[in-house]
């Protein structure tokens, strides 16, 4: 059922698409996703992806795919895999998600050993061209820290408009501290039928 402005949300809940990018696929997240996750999260730069959950272990890992699902079935959040030859090599997820407002949040997550090849900006501008087109998202948000130059400039390639700074948004419970963030978002200008 669609919603009174005429988005496909709960249609994205219900039947999440496998998707194409290239030589990349974008599906869902499954348990045999498991050791490359891990290997994602092991190799990140804790400095810049500070939100992103500590993830050690296996059973750190399996806690989330599971946490993931939940927050599927319940309708936070959808996640997908990147995936190539095979490899799981990155996460993209929207969440913070108003079906009402029409409005969600982006997220983003590559294994170190594949930055700066232009993947992530392909699979994002991709996820973009899809949620406007397709679910007919009226305008996404990005929240980064202001410390992440790739994604900033990531964002802001891709058309996002820097909205500004929310001062000690989040709180690094490593580093003990807060962090401030830039909040971004691009808006669907394409007239989206009411009827």
């Amino acid at each position: 059922m669609n919603s009174e402005k005429g988005n496909n949300i709960y249609e994205l809940f219900l039947n999440q698409p496998i998707l194409q990018v290239q030589e990349y696929k974008l599906r869902t997240v499954e348990g045999n996703d498991r050791f490359d996750i891990l290997d994602i999260y092991i190799n990140r730069r804790i400095e810049i992806y500070d939100r992103f959950p500590l993830l050690d272990n296996i059973d750190q890992v399996d806690q989330f795919i599971k946490i993931l699902k939940e927050k599927n079935e319940n309708k936070e959040r959808v996640d997908w895999v990147i995936e190539v030859g095979g490899k799981a090599i990155g996460l993209i997820a929207i969440h913070s998600i108003s079906v009402l407002d029409s409005r969600c949040e982006i997220g983003y997550i590559l294994n170190q050993e594949y930055t700066n090849r232009g993947i992530m900006s392909k699979i994002v501008e991709f996820i973009i061209d899809y949620l406007f087109d397709q679910v007919k998202i009226h305008k996404i948000e990005a929240i980064v820290n202001t410390q992440n130059e790739a994604s900033i400039k990531l964002c802001k390639k891709l058309g996002f408009l820097e909205e500004g700074i929310k001062k000690d948004y989040w709180f690094d419970n490593e580093k003990e501290k807060y962090i401030s963030v830039y909040i971004f978002s691009i808006i669907n200008n394409k007239k989206i039928s009411l009827c």
